[in-house]
């Protein structure tokens, strides 16, 4: 079995290709197919913010009291529009 190694800024991760393959089965694949699954969806406020904190890392930005991610997947936008209406209790905007 071969272990893939990711290295964020400061954090260190082992993946190996089973769960890795589990998590693009889980959320999708190509920037066309991403989503958010139901069963991250029902998580709880405390967790789905951590969530929401890696998808901005990634994806997106936080600024001017304003969350911003752009991505090609309506279905992603709207899913984290879900989670940050959880997290925050706010109605986010979403612009095409």
């Amino acid at each position: 079995m071969r272990t893939i190694l990711l290295m964020p800024y400061h954090n260190s991760v082992l993946i190996t290709p089973r769960l890795a393959k589990e998590f693009v089965d889980r959320y999708g694949y190509y920037a066309y197919g991403k989503h958010i699954d139901g069963s991250t969806l029902d998580l709880p406020a405390e967790l789905l913010k951590h969530f929401l904190d890696g998808i901005l890392e990634s994806d997106g930005c936080y600024t001017q009291n304003t969350y911003k991610v752009t991505s090609v997947s309506k279905e992603l936008v709207y899913g984290i529009a879900a989670i940050v209406a959880k997290v925050h209790n706010i109605h986010p905007r979403i612009y095409y």
